[in-house]
């Protein structure tokens, strides 16, 4: 399974009721073989607050690195 997950901030930005987080990821896998193999990338996260001054996720991406 899935372990040893990290999320690093790199930048946050902020402007006009939106956050945008930038960061690196990355997280261990134990394959069949019992071998840990680490996946790791970069993340973008945008929140928007709405009209009741709650935010939301409007976006949420994520990349592998080769």
């Amino acid at each position: 399974g899935l372990h040893n997950h990290q999320i690093d901030t790199i930048a946050t930005y902020s402007a006009d009721g939106q956050v945008t987080q930038l960061a690196n990821w990355s997280a261990d896998v134990e394959g069949e073989d019992g071998e840990t193999q680490t996946f790791k990338g970069v993340l973008v996260t945008v929140l928007q607050q709405n009209d009741q001054g709650e935010w939301e996720v409007v976006s949420h991406i994520w990349n592998m690195a080769q």
